[in-house]
């Protein structure tokens, strides 16, 4: 088998470019943003190289966002807090850089983490895809997965996958504009539904259940479900680019 590192290269580039960001003081209070693509590129090559060492993988596949995003579409108010953000210097010709240098993967109106659950979920005789990032929201995805503190590749199982979906439907994320259920923290989450294993309940009942106990109904629950899914194989047609949105119960 081919180990196949399945990188969030979104936020590799990301931390590159800011990292790569130097402060100038020019006298008499002024002061510029400088960067050395140079560097920038340098630092990008250093990060794969490393966990390509690390993890022995035998080749590696760049995930970046497309700038559509389907999440959008059905929720206006997804990441609608992050509009005139500034992207960190050098981004887009590190981004160009990437693509002619390294494989790379690009699903329209797709997310990083979409194309990333995609892969890393995808069956194959040949390939083991490992994904490598630092998103808590992969965690949602069955599969193998490297932890680079411990610098080991460990898997999580569809059943440990499916109760962190569950419960980032229940938590929301504030980092991406969705809610989740009022008063609910991801302490409150794991207890509700590991009740509800306890007593034999499926997972998506005790999540509706929970938000119509908040005054909510299980179309919220149903729409903060389908911001915090990420996509796995067989949920997006790569032709068409259709999304196949979750409707309940996985």
């Amino acid at each position: 088998m081919n180990r196949v590192a399945v990188i969030d290269a979104d936020i590799f580039l990301y931390k590159a470019c800011r990292v790569g960001e130097r402060e100038v003081d020019w006298g008499d209070e002024q002061w510029i943003l400088w960067s050395d693509l140079n560097n920038v590129k340098t630092i990008i090559d250093d990060q794969i190289s490393l966990v390509v060492e690390q993890m022995e993988a035998d080749r590696l596949i760049l995930c970046f966002s497309d700038k559509a995003n389907f999440r959008k579409e059905i929720n206006p108010e997804y990441k609608a807090h992050r509009k005139g953000d500034r992207k960190p210097m050098c981004f887009l010709p590190a981004l160009a850089y990437c693509k002619d240098k390294y494989p790379y993967q690009i699903f329209p109106t797709l997310e990083a983490d979409d194309t990333i659950g995609i892969i890393g979920t995808t069956p194959s005789k040949t390939n083991e895809y490992v994904i490598v990032s630092d998103d808590k929201d992969l965690l949602t995805i069955p599969g193998l997965h490297w932890d680079k503190e411990l610098k080991l590749v460990y898997a999580i199982d569809k059943e440990t996958a499916d109760f962190n979906f569950y419960a980032q439907t229940l938590v929301g994320d504030p980092v991406d504009n969705y809610k989740g259920c009022p008063k609910v923290g991801k302490v409150t989450a794991e207890k509700i539904l590991r009740k509800a294993e306890r007593e034999g309940q499926d997972l998506w009942s005790a999540v509706v259940e929970t938000y119509e106990k908040a005054h909510m109904t299980k179309e919220d629950a149903l729409l903060n479900a389908r911001m915090a899914r990420i996509l796995r194989n067989g949920e997006y047609n790569r032709q068409t680019h259709e999304v196949n949105l979750f409707e309940g119960e996985v």
